[in-house]
């Protein structure tokens, strides 16, 4: 899709990669980017970053009314970035499942709550796109990351069932997937500093040819 022109719906973006998404749209000249997040008032420096364009709206993707909210007053989108996710540092057997189902209830049921709320939008605008921002994890668990692992997992499974339905209906899905990541999200280690590189993801890219694959700097 072309990005120009595009209005653009950003979850999670009061950070991180989120807030980078929402500058890139800005320098390709989309012509409105909503950015989202649980707090609003995290939102000001993103907005600041050209308050003519971006919108700041709160919404919290576990909580449905919320996600209602966000899809009516975008009923112009083109563009969603599903970047919103929470992740906990540990494994299977040491994670409590209060943690596991956070992360399922984010990551997955999150996720496609905020599709099945803009999809109406995206179809009647015609060429909308959803861009799921995944992980590796999704197709290689980690031990470190095990609830984390299972619901991107989850994620992908989803995004790929969605292909079949939206290419149908005059929207499609794509995925973003990351090698690494360093941002703010993680302070440890966004003390290396390190840049910011482009990088394709082998594993990714074999399973998801020959449906479009969408790769974002890490």
């Amino acid at each position: 899709m072309k990005i120009k022109d595009s209005v653009a719906l950003v979850t999670g973006s009061n950070r991180g990669i989120g807030r980078q998404f929402v500058a890139a749209l800005l320098e390709s000249r989309a012509r409105r980017v909503y950015v989202a997040a649980r707090r609003s008032a995290t939102l000001k420096q993103v907005v600041a970053l050209d308050p003519t364009r971006v919108v700041a709206v709160q919404l919290d993707i576990t909580r449905p009314r919320e996600v209602e909210a966000v899809a009516r007053a975008t009923q112009d989108l083109t563009l969603l970035i599903n970047n919103a996710g929470v992740a906990t540092f540990a494994t299977i057997r040491d994670t409590s499942m209060e943690a596991i189902t956070r992360e399922m209830d984010t990551n997955y049921f999150g996720m496609l709550r905020v599709i099945r709320a803009c999809l109406p939008a995206l179809e009647k605008n015609g060429a909308g796109t959803v861009v799921n921002i995944l992980s590796i994890a999704a197709l290689a668990g980690m031990p470190g990351l095990g609830g984390y692992s299972a619901s991107k997992a989850a994620a992908f499974s989803m995004t790929q069932a969605l292909r079949g339905v939206s290419s149908r209906r005059k929207a499609s899905a794509c995925t973003g997937c990351f090698r690494a990541l360093w941002t703010r999200t993680w302070p440890a280690m966004s003390r290396r500093r390190r840049p910011m590189r482009w990088k394709s993801c082998a594993p990714c890219s074999t399973a998801l040819k020959p449906a479009p694959t969408t790769f974002f700097p890490t």
